[in-house]
C-alpha cells in the first residue's frame, strides 16, 4: 500500500503526465469522431503569402475577404488576427466599412498576453469595435504547456469578452470552469480554404454558405502555432475551429485528475494482497494485465460516451510497481539485487545510459597520458532538438542509440558519447586527413540522413571535427571540439584542427562528388523568371533557371555548380533533365506563351541536341512554338558551325532561338545577320552601367537600335530599378526581365500567376 501512496504522490506532482498524454492520445485515435462540417478555416497560408507578395497584408485584403464570405452566405466570420494597432488610414477605413457592412456577423479577435511581467489585454482598434464585437481567442495551457482548454471569457475594462468558440457555437451555457477541447474530433475534416484562393474567386459558394468561418494564420513562418495533444502542433485558427466543433457537438472534456486512478490502484493492491497467498505468480500477472486492460476499456468508454478524460497512468504505474514488488518478493535475492545496482552505478559513472558508449569521464580515464600519437574524431548530430520538441525525448534517445550502434561497428576505434548529441571516436594511431574525411563520409552514409527511431522516421545531419596528436588528459578532445566549432561557423561539414582544412578545394571536391547524384536524389529543381513586354506590361515569356538545394550545405549558386557539371561530364544529363522538366511544367500551365531553356556548350558540341529537344517535346506534348532555346554568346563563338546547324534545325521546327548575354563576347556582331535568332538578350552588365555615364547609356541604346534594325526582339536582363525600366522603355527595348519586374519563382507560383490572368502569349 505504501507503493501506491508513493505513486499517487508522484501522480499528483505530474510525474506521469507524459504517460497519461500517450494514453489519452490513443483514446482520441480509437474513439474519435468526425467534424460537423459547419466550421471553415480561411487560411493565411504560405502559398497565399507568396502570391500576395507583401507582409503585413494591407487591411483592404481582409475587408475584401469579409465581403466575399458574407456574399457567399457565411453565417459568421471571425478574425483570429491582431487588429490592436493602426495600419495606414485608407486601409483601416476600408476595413471598418466592411465591418459595418457585415452588420454584426463579423467578430474580431482579442487576447491576453504577458508584456513586461504583467498581463496585457490586446483589443481591436476602437474604430473597428464600433462596427464589430470582440471575441476572445485565448486558450488555457496545461502544466506541460499544451493548449487543452477553452477560456470562456476574457475580462477587460469594458466587461467580459466571450470566447470565439462560444460565440460561433451559440453556447452561452459555459460555467466558470474552462471546458476541455476534444482532440478526438478529426481536425483534418475541418475545411481549409486558402486566403488567396478565396480572393481569386476559386471557392464554391457551398463551402461557405451557412458556415462559421474563422480567418487566421496557418503558415509556419507566422508562428501562430500551439503545442496540443494528439496532433503535436496546431495553428491558432485551426485550434479555434476545433474548439468550436467541441462546443457544437457538446463534447467539452472533463479531466478526472490522478485521484480516481489512485483509488483503483489501492483497491487493486488489496485484491493482490488477498490473491498473493493463494495463487501462483503467473495468475497474479494475468490478474494485473486483465485489470489494466479493463481500466483502459472503461476509460475509453468514459471518453467516448461522456467526454471524461480519466488519468489512468498512476494506476498503470501502480500495477507495474506492485507486480514488480511481487516479482522481487518471489525472487528473494536482495544480495544479487544489491550487486546489480552497484554494478549499474559503476557502469553509469563511466558510460552513457542511452547509447551504452563511454562517457566523457570514462573516455578520459581510460586513456592514460602517453607519448603515443592518435586521432580524435567528433561527430555532432544535428536536428535532434527538433525531434525532441515534436516527437519527444524518447524518440531522440532511440535515434542516438541507433547512431551509436552504427558507430560501434567501426574497427579499431573507441566510441564515447561526450556531450549532448556529440559522439567521439578515438584511434590509438594517427590517421591522415584524407582517411578521416573518407571515414566521415562513410559515417554520413551509414548513420546520417533518415533513421528509424522508435518506429518513426527521423532526419538527422552530421558534422565532423578532428585533431591529431597525443591525448594529454583531454587536450586532444578540446582541439577536436575547436575544429568542430570552426567548421560550424565556416559552413564546413568536416573540419580539422590543422590550419587550412576549410579551403575552397575541399568544398569543391565535396560538391563535385555530391552533384553527381543530385538529380537522382531530387536535390535539383527549376525555378522560373517571368519576362514582360515593356510596352503594355504583359507577360510574354518565362525563363527556366536551375537551383541546387544541397542536403548539407543548403542552396548552391549556379555559378558554382554549373562549372562542376561541365567539368565532370554531368552537364549533358543535367541539360536533358532541365529541358524535359521545363517542357512538362509548361504543359501544366494555363498559358500558351514560350518557356526559355538555356543550352550549354557541352550540349551543343557533344550530343545531338536536336534529338534531345524533340524527345522532350514528344514526351511532354509541348507545342514546338512554345519552346525557346537560349545560347550564350560564348557558346555561339566557341562553335559557330554547330550553332548555325542548330539554328537552322530549330527554325525548321518552329522553335524559338535567343542569343543570351549579348555583348559579352568579341565577335558575335558579325554572325547576327547569318544566325536566325528571334531574340537578342542584352547582358545585365550593360543595364547596370547604363546610369553611370552617357557613353554607357548610348552603347545600350545602340544595341537596342541595332537589334530592332535586324528585326530581332530585344530583351534586357537584370532590370533592378524603376529608373532602369523607364530608360529601357524610352530606348525602345521590347522585353524586360529582372528582380524589379519579377524574381525567379517556383513552378507552383508561376502557375498561380498565369492562372490569375496576368499573362498573354508572345
Amino acid at each position: 500500500m505504501s507503493a501506491v501512496g508513493c505513486l499517487s504522490a508522484l501522480g499528483a506532482l505530474g510525474a506521469f503526465n507524459s504517460f497519461d498524454r500517450m494514453l489519452q492520445d490513443s483514446r482520441f485515435s480509437l474513439a474519435g469522431r468526425a467534424a460537423t462540417g459547419n466550421v471553415v478555416v480561411v487560411a493565411m497560408d504560405s502559398p497565399s503569402i507568396a502570391e500576395i507578395g507583401v507582409w503585413p497584408w494591407p487591411r483592404r485584403l481582409h475587408a475584401e475577404a469579409l465581403d466575399v464570405l458574407l456574399d457567399k452566405g457565411a453565417a459568421n466570420v471571425a478574425f483570429d488576427i491582431d487588429f490592436s494597432s493602426a495600419s495606414n488610414p485608407d486601409d483601416d477605413q476600408i476595413f471598418a466599412d466592411a465591418l459595418e457592412r457585415a452588420g454584426g456577423f463579423a467578430w474580431l479577435g482579442a487576447f491576453e498576453q504577458l508584456v513586461g511581467g504583467a498581463n496585457y489585454v490586446s483589443l481591436p482598434l476602437a474604430r473597428f469595435l464600433e462596427q464589430a464585437d470582440a471575441a476572445s481567442v485565448n486558450v488555457a495551457l496545461d502544466g506541460d504547456g499544451l493548449a487543452t482548454r477553452i477560456v470562456p471569457t476574457l475580462p477587460t475594462a469594458e466587461g467580459q469578452v466571450p470566447a470565439l468558440a462560444a460565440i460561433l457555437s451559440r453556447r452561452a451555457d459555459l460555467d466558470g470552469a474552462d471546458p476541455g477541447i476534444d482532440f478526438g474530433i478529426d481536425a483534418t475534416g475541418i475545411d481549409h480554404i486558402s486566403f488567396a484562393e478565396l480572393l481569386r474567386g476559386r471557392v464554391a459558394d457551398e463551402r461557405i454558405r451557412d458556415k462559421q468561418v474563422i480567418i487566421g494564420a496557418t503558415a509556419v513562418e507566422l508562428r501562430d502555432i500551439f503545442a496540443v495533444p494528439h496532433y503535436g502542433v496546431m495553428a491558432g485558427p485551426v485550434l479555434q475551429a476545433l474548439a468550436t466543433e467541441t462546443l457544437l457537438q457538446h463534447r467539452e472534456l472533463q479531466m478526472t485528475g490522478w485521484a480516481p486512478a489512485a483509488g483503483i490502484a489501492a483497491a487493486f493492491a488489496l485484491v493482490l494482497g488477498l490473491l498473493r497467498r493463494r495463487g501462483p505468480l503467473g495468475a497474479l500477472l494475468v490478474v494485473g494485465a486483465v485489470t489494466a486492460g479493463g481500466v483502459e476499456i472503461g476509460a475509453l468508454v468514459a471518453y467516448a460516451s461522456a467526454g471524461w478524460l480519466v488519468a489512468t497512468a498512476t494506476f498503470h504505474m501502480a500495477v507495474v510497481a506492485l507486480l514488480g514488488i511481487e516479482l522481487a518478493r518471489v525472487a528473494q535475492d536482495e544480495a544479487r539485487r544489491r550487486d546489480i545496482a552497484q554494478q549499474r552505478l559503476a557502469y553509469l559513472a563511466s558510460h552513457d545510459p542511452v547509447t551504452g558508449a563511454l562517457s566523457r569521464t570514462g573516455l578520459v580515464e581510460s586513456l592514460e597520458p602517453s607519448s603515443k600519437e592518435g586521432t580524435v574524431l567528433l561527430i555532432a548530430v544535428h536536428r535532434l532538438d527538433q525531434v525532441r520538441a515534436t516527437l519527444g525525448g524518447d524518440v531522440a534517445d532511440a535515434a542516438l542509440a541507433a547512431i551509436a550502434a552504427q558507430l560501434g561497428r567501426i574497427p579499431d576505434a573507441q566510441l564515447a558519447y561526450i556531450a549532448e548529441d556529440l559522439f567521439c571516436l578515438h584511434f590509438d594511431r594517427p590517421c591522415g586527413d584524407g582517411t578521416v574525411e573518407e571515414l566521415c563520409r562513410d559515417i554520413e552514409v551509414m548513420a546520417g540522413g533518415i533513421l528509424r527511431a522508435d518506429d518513426r522516421p527521423v532526419l538527422v545531419a552530421l558534422g565532423f571535427g578532428f585533431a591529431h596528436g597525443r591525448f594529454r588528459r583531454g587536450a586532444l578532445l578540446r582541439e577536436a571540439e575547436a575544429a568542430l566549432m570552426h567548421g560550424q561557423r565556416s559552413g564546413l561539414n568536416i573540419a580539422g584542427f590543422a590550419a587550412g582544412q576549410a579551403d575552397a578545394l575541399q568544398r569543391r571536391r565535396h560538391l563535385s562528388v555530391d552533384f553527381h547524384q543530385a538529380i537522382d536524389r531530387g536535390e535539383l529543381r527549376l525555378v522560373y523568371q517571368p519576362q514582360f513586354d515593356l510596352r503594355d506590361g504583359g507577360l510574354v515569356g518565362i525563363e527556366a533557371l536551375m537551383r541546387w538545394q544541397h542536403p548539407e550545405l543548403g542552396p548552391i549558386s549556379p555559378g558554382e555548380f554549373i562549372p562542376l557539371a561541365e567539368e565532370s561530364g554531368d552537364m549533358i544529363r543535367l541539360g536533358r533533365w532541365a529541358l524535359l522538366t521545363a517542357c512538362h511544367d509548361a504543359m501544366r500551365w494555363d498559358w500558351t506563351g514560350r518557356v526559355a531553356v538555356n543550352v550549354s556548350p557541352s550540349q551543343l558540341q557533344n550530343t545531338d541536341l536536336v534529338d534531345d529537344i524533340e524527345h522532350a517535346l514528344g514526351e511532354s506534348g509541348l507545342n514546338p512554338a512554345r519552346l525557346e532555346i537560349e545560347l550564350t554568346e560564348g557558346t555561339v563563338l566557341r562553335d559557330i558551325e554547330a550553332a548555325q546547324a542548330l539554328a537552322a534545325a530549330l527554325r525548321e521546327r518552329g522553335i524559338g532561338l535567343a542569343l543570351d548575354d549579348f555583348g559579352t563576347g568579341y565577335s558575335a556582331l558579325s554572325h547576327l545577320s547569318t544566325l536566325p535568332f528571334d531574340t537578342i538578350k542584352i547582358d545585365q552588365s550593360f543595364v547596370r552601367r547604363m546610369d553611370q555615364t552617357a557613353t554607357d547609356r548610348s552603347l545600350l541604346e545602340s544595341i537596342i537600335a541595332m537589334g530592332k534594325a535586324l528585326d530581332k526582339a530585344v530583351l534586357a536582363e537584370g532590370i533592378e530599378t524603376a529608373a532602369q525600366l523607364d530608360a529601357l522603355r524610352l530606348a525602345g527595348c521590347d522585353i524586360g526581365q529582372g528582380y524589379h519586374l519579377g524574381r525567379p519563382m517556383e513552378t507552383s507560383a508561376i502557375a498561380a500567376l498565369l492562372s490569375a490572368g496576368s499573362a498573354r502569349s508572345a
